[in-house]
């Protein structure tokens, strides 16, 4: 592998699954990681040869209306060009569905460059992610999907050139929990991110939600939503419900492993993030999955779905359901649909065997 691999990470979400491909890919001979990344994180450096790239999108005056994101995108493309232009990178590595790896993607295609995508192929019906995810697959070269309906879609789009890998977040979290031994307590973490296809971005349910967790005696913790258009509004919407509720923790975002131990550790998850669906199975996490911005994404037996809507359950009688299914390990089996933590390896292979990656920027539909 004698290939200069520049690694695009935009937000938390998406260094998770880039994290361990860039530990992998920077100890193989030959290869050179370029990496791009919003913010410094506490384990590097790494071994191997890994360059670090400025990262001016953090710098950017967090706004959540449409004319804040769309001018994010803008300074993103126009800083990832300048890094292309400055590498000239052999392939992009690019994760997700974020507006910045959209961005990425695009100025990767100006300058000739393939794009290898990871976690391409899969659905969230309430949220414009999918618009994004699919778009990025449309400017990809390579696509490392999560499962087979992920590979379904993606081959459905006209893409060749796609590898049923795994999500490689999950290969550091297996390893993570099979060594790390934890008590669960009874507290609930909740995140809760802007329905961004919905009219008012989910703040209703975010309400209704806030109000259920202000009933409820358990401890709460907290993680602040993404930055997406509706994002403060949601947040706000959530907190001014619990001004009476002592035991209520919220935070911006918190490290990997401070995440899987709140996961780990904690009765349930409730709210509307990919991680119930994909890194809670793995720990055996029953979930609350609320509204409709997972929705149609594949989902194990750990995730029970609740629309507060008139004659529906309400989210208070969702929770106990999902506290109930402790102990029963039929469901709470420790299988993801997302990985089987062995992601990482197919993917730097992959990779590796790659002889001319510029042969892959012209495709054949």
């Amino acid at each position: 592998m004698a290939v200069k691999l520049m690694v695009i990470s935009s937000a938390r979400s998406d260094w998770n699954m880039l994290r361990p491909v860039v530990k992998a890919a920077a100890r193989v001979p030959g290869c050179e990681v370029a990496l791009s990344i919003k913010r410094p994180f506490p384990d590097f450096p790494y071994e191997g040869r890994i360059l670090f790239l400025p990262e001016m999108l953090a710098s950017l005056v967090p706004g959540d209306d449409p004319a804040d994101i769309t001018s994010v995108a803008a300074a993103a493309m126009k800083l990832y060009s300048a890094h292309y232009a400055n590498i000239a990178p052999d392939i992009v590595l690019i994760a997700g569905d974020r507006f910045e790896a959209m961005a990425a993607a695009f100025a990767a295609t100006v300058h000739r460059i393939p794009v290898a995508h990871l976690h391409g192929g899969d659905h969230t019906a309430g949220s414009y992610d999918n618009q994004f995810r699919h778009a990025i697959t449309k400017l990809a070269h390579l696509h490392f999907v999560a499962n087979e309906e992920a590979r379904e879609r993606v081959v459905d789009l006209g893409e060749e050139h796609v590898f049923v890998t795994g999500n490689p977040a999950l290969d550091e979290l297996v390893a993570w929990r099979d060594a790390t031994p934890l008590e669960r307590d009874d507290h609930l973490l909740v995140v809760f991110h802007p329905e961004t296809l919905s009219d008012d971005c989910g703040v209703v349910t975010a309400k209704t939600l806030g109000r259920a967790l202000a009933r409820s005696t358990r401890r709460i913790v907290g993680v602040s939503p993404t930055r997406d258009v509706g994002g403060e509004q949601v947040r706000r919407a959530l907190v001014e419900e619990l001004p009476g509720k002592v035991n209520s923790t919220w935070v911006d975002s918190m490290e990997p492993e401070q995440f899987w131990t709140e996961m780990a550790t904690c009765a349930a998850m409730v709210g509307n993030s990919s991680a119930a669906l994909i890194e809670a199975p793995v720990l055996r996490t029953p979930a609350v999955n609320v509204g409709d911005r997972q929705g149609g994404r594949v989902r194990a037996k750990n995730v029970i779905d609740v629309v507060p809507i008139s004659g529906q359950p309400s989210i208070e009688q969702v929770i106990k359901q999902a506290l109930a299914l402790h102990g029963d390990r039929a469901v709470l089996d420790g299988v993801s649909p997302y990985g089987d933590g062995f992601a990482t390896a197919r993917i730097v292979k992959v990779l590796a065997d790659l002889d001319s990656p510029k042969e892959l920027l012209k495709k054949d539909w």
